[in-house]
């Protein structure tokens, strides 16, 4: 996890020279989402649910870094209010139930088509009848 986070930090480098520049809010975070959050998001299905309270809040704080670099007079909560963004928490979470809901569908399907194609298979044997043998 150290890893991931110190990755997305370093990439803050990008919105600080952004924001030197005079770069719209709103640029600003197309950026953020594209090449900050987007680590700290990426293949959070497979790790989410095994990270530690610690571990949360370290991925949380980066964010919570971007936002203060943003609007530096406004709270993180107020921040992510103003700017229409999520706690990282809350996206994780939807994200990997979002893949539990689309996989149990998946999985779903997948029976039925099982228990039609052998119900289809039996019905075949069935109408054959007897060879005679």
């Amino acid at each position: 996890m150290a890893y991931i986070v110190s990755k997305a930090s370093r990439r803050i480098f990008v919105i600080q020279q952004l924001l030197k520049a005079g770069t719209a809010i709103i640029d600003i975070l197309t950026v953020y989402c594209s090449i900050v959050r987007s680590v700290l998001e990426y293949a959070c299905q497979v790790w989410h649910s095994g990270l530690t309270l610690q571990q949360s809040n370290e991925i949380e704080s980066v964010q919570r870094r971007v936002m203060r670099l943003i609007l530096p007079d406004v709270s993180y909560k107020e921040s992510l209010k103003i700017l229409g963004i999520e706690k990282l928490t809350v996206r994780l979470n939807v994200r990997v139930m979002n893949y539990i809901i689309y996989y149990q569908e998946e999985l779903y399907l997948s029976v039925m088509i099982h228990i039609t194609c052998a119900k289809s298979t039996r019905s075949l044997f069935r109408s054959a009848g007897p060879t005679g043998h």
